[in-house]
């Protein structure tokens, strides 16, 4: 054995050098595979990213156009109702909002909701308006349609109707069915509502300071007619 290794001694090392030729060919091989799934793999990450930009564009683009179509029937189911209310001479409610549970109405909508509910057609028109509202706000609270877009064009008609009815639609509230009786429309409410307090908290204190910076400069300059420099 000893003499064929000494024999064949030049052939096994020529062997031996060429396995690593080859093993070093086979990792370069290896390595440059490796860069070109790596690139694929970069590739395909950015295509996904593209295409999911893409999806998310055009669930946007979809979302405002269902709530510019669902604004437009609002206002149209809302405008002939305005005729009723016109034509009867009929007094919405007026007063304070509150809870939304009918155990916590407070008395003044229920004086409201007692003298009116018996009132000719009134009942009808409640049933309606709550359900126009009901029907209008679940695409909102589910994120179907652009919430922003809508508050935008029919935000404030919406929390108008919603006061107006609201003891009409608390009054069908309780314990056992407050997460079923009106949810989309007392959620939509709740949103849009606070959106425009805010605004309007907003504007008085922009209201404010702008009164606190006439006056600061109004006492700057002195009154009408004083030379500062006397």
């Amino acid at each position: 054995m000893m003499n064929w290794l000494i024999q064949n001694r030049d052939i096994i090392e020529i062997l031996y050098f060429l396995s690593g030729v080859i093993t070093s060919i086979g990792i370069l091989i290896a390595f440059i595979q490796l860069r070109k799934t790596n690139k694929q793999l970069i590739l395909s990450s950015k295509l996904l990213e593209v295409s999911n930009k893409d999806i998310e564009l055009r669930s946007k683009r979809e979302a405002i156009s269902i709530a510019l179509r669902e604004c437009d029937i609002f206002k149209e189911r809302i405008g002939k109702l305005f005729e009723f209310e016109v034509e009867n001479g009929f007094t919405y409610y007026e007063g304070k909002i509150n809870e939304f549970e009918n155990e916590k109405l407070n008395q003044e909508a229920s004086n409201w909701l007692e003298e009116t509910i018996n009132l000719f057609g009134v009942s009808e028109l409640l049933s309606e308006v709550e359900n126009i509202l009901e029907n209008f706000s679940s695409y909102f609270i589910s994120e179907l349609a652009d919430s922003d877009t809508a508050f935008k064009r029919v935000g404030d008609i919406y929390i108008i109707y919603f006061k107006f009815i609201y003891p009409y639609i608390v009054q069908k509230r309780n314990e056992s069915n407050k997460d079923r009786r009106n949810i989309y429309s007392v959620q939509l409410f709740n949103s849009w509502n606070t959106k425009i307090e805010l605004k309007e908290l907003e504007s008085k204190m922009q209201k404010i300071q702008n009164e606190m910076n006439q006056k600061i400069l109004k006492e700057e300059k002195g009154p009408i007619g004083t030379n500062l420099n006397d």
